[in-house]
């Protein structure tokens, strides 16, 4: 595995850092268990000296944080000899077996089942992580809330709106019958207005004495009833014999 220096922000201190390759699935299998439960126990209050995948920064994928001494960058087979632990952090001791020569073939061609094998491994904790008992708990009821709190503001709302359409149709109800004697005055005020004005003006042209007005005098002379004509003809006759 290969190994560099971090700095640790809990800790305050640097640290060796043994980057586990991806073919080493068991392994990692392992220390995912042994992560978990340790901050699970500790409640994320002691640095668990093992990150995985999703820790954030650098350095990238699974990796052990621990203490070396006068053994230079590069990549070794190592040995846990023995895991402790104090108030701040778990101590895990390494030993170094020897130094580590990749295939390249072999690494080249193990590269591509590898990435598909520590997706599926990903995948898999973080459905892990987030498909819990407490979280379908917690979920049904946000759901429940949502779902009451929804019912009871429809109800609200058509109670609400009901009320103010009867208050609505009530109140106009009662200003059209408080309205209608006023608007019968207005027409009636209108009405005699326009005939007093009428009036004003028939006695203001009797009032310069020329009578009724040409039209209406033409129509004062015309007799309302034409004699009739069998009437007529025997008055002629008459003045006709008396002549004779």
């Amino acid at each position: 595995d290969n190994f560099q220096i971090f700095y640790v922000d809990s800790l305050k201190d640097y640290r060796d850092v043994i980057q586990i390759y991806n073919e080493e699935n068991d392994f990692i299998k392992d220390l995912e268990v042994v992560r978990m439960r340790v901050e699970h126990f500790y409640q994320r209050e002691v640095w668990p000296a093992i990150t995985g995948s999703d820790y954030i920064g650098p350095p990238t994928g699974h990796c052990l944080w621990i203490n070396l001494e006068n053994i230079a960058f590069g990549n070794y087979w190592f040995l846990i000899e023995n895991v402790m632990w104090n108030e701040r952090e778990v101590i895990i001791k390494v030993k170094v077996i020897r130094k580590f020569e990749p295939d390249v073939k072999s690494s080249t061609h193990k590269d591509t089942s590898v990435d598909w094998t520590e997706i599926k491994n990903d995948i898999t904790n973080m459905l892990r992580e987030t498909i819990t008992w407490s979280n379908i708990k917690e979920s049904t009821k946000f759901i429940c809330a949502l779902l009451v709190t929804t019912a009871s503001l429809l109800i609200y709302g058509v109670q609400y709106l009901g009320d103010y359409s009867i208050r609505f149709f009530r109140e106009f109800n009662n200003l059209i019958k408080v309205s209608t004697p006023i608007f019968i005055a207005l027409i009636e005020l209108v009405s005699k207005t326009i005939g007093g004005f009428y009036i004003l003006i028939a006695m203001l042209w009797r009032g310069h004495g020329q009578g009724l007005p040409p039209q209406m005098n033409l129509m004062a002379q015309q007799p309302a009833i034409m004699p009739a004509p069998n009437r007529r003809r025997y008055y002629r006759y008459e003045q006709d014999a008396y002549r004779k």
